[in-house]
This record gives C-alpha cells, structure tokens and sequence, in this order.
C-alpha cells in the first residue's frame, strides 16, 4: 500500500480512537479522494466523478439503499468546506445529509434511525463501518493494481506528484540547487 495512504489511515484510526468525528470523517474524503484520482485522475478531471468511481469500485458494500456515492460525496464537500452536514447536492435535493453514528454499541443505530430521517433527506452511517470498508477497498485496489501493469503505471505518475516528506538536513543541501535553477 501507498505509504502516503497508510499515513491517513493511521490519522484515521487515531483521531477515531479519540472520538473525534470532524477529523476522522474529513480524513476518509481525503484518502478516498486521493485513492480516486490515484486510479482515475490521469483519464478523469472532475472530482466528483473519480470519488464516485472509485466508491462504486472499491467500497460498494459499503452502500445500501439508505447510502450511495453520490450522498458519500456530498458529505465530503460538506465537511471540507464547512464542517456541516449540508452541501449543494444536499440542499437541492440531489443527495442525503449524512449523519455518522460511532462507538461501541452504535452499529444499530442507522438501521434503526433512518426510516425517521429518510422523512428530511438525511441518512445515518456508521462511521466504523466505513473505515473497515475503506481499508478494505485500498487494500483490493492495491493488490489488483499490481497484477495491471497500466494501473501500476497510473500509480507510479501520481505518486511522483504526492507530498514526500524531505529530511531537514537534505532539504538544506538541495534548496541552494534549486535556487540555481
């Protein structure tokens, strides 16, 4: 696995074991954003799409009839670009607010919760569920890019264009070189 993405799911999981929901949820629309354009940015410009498809692809066990991409997504732009549960998708119509169920005896509360807010377009998931999904769906996405020399070729690119992280001492030796340039 990408060791970029084992980063976040180490954000992930420790801003989860904290109970912290904003960050646990922004962080799994970072990974499956980046995921998205990892498999998809090189043929695929909008975002919205890349996040669908590889939601469709990767984490489709996740959804049921009360979760599809599209309400993932609009979840995603409405906690990255103001922490709330409303997006444009939601406030049209076009999707479901999510609200995330977490913690230990919270499995049924989305089962048990949604038949009342399916009545005000809003749905609940459980957030541990999608972080087990979504490991899950890196992990195939992963193995099944290494059997496809195209996919490890599409990686190879995106990965060439990801952060890495520079030690201080290098980064002091390069930055006169740079300047050269």
């Amino acid at each position: 696995m990408d060791e970029n993405i084992r980063e976040l799911f180490a954000a992930i999981d420790i801003c989860h074991a904290n109970e912290m929901t904003i960050p646990t949820a922004a962080l799994i629309y970072v990974a499956i954003d980046t995921l998205g354009w990892m498999k998809y940015g090189a043929i695929e410009k909008s975002s919205r799409k890349r996040f669908t498809q590889w939601c469709e692809e990767y984490i489709n066990d996740f959804f049921d009839e009360n979760c599809n991409a599209t309400d993932l997504y609009s979840a995603r732009c409405a906690t990255l670009h103001s922490i709330s549960v409303e997006s444009s998708l939601s406030s049209s119509g076009q999707a479901r607010k999510i609200l995330y169920a977490s913690g230990k005896d919270s499995e049924d509360i989305p089962s048990i919760s949604n038949k009342i807010l399916s009545k005000v377009n809003t749905t609940c998931i459980h957030i541990d569920s999608l972080i087990n999904q979504l490991k899950i769906g890196a992990s195939i996405f992963f193995d099944q890019s290494k059997s496809c020399e195209q996919s490890m070729e599409t990686i190879d690119q995106a990965r060439k264009k990801q952060f890495v992280k520079i030690p201080t001492d290098l980064f002091k030796k390069i930055l006169p070189l740079i300047n050269n340039l």
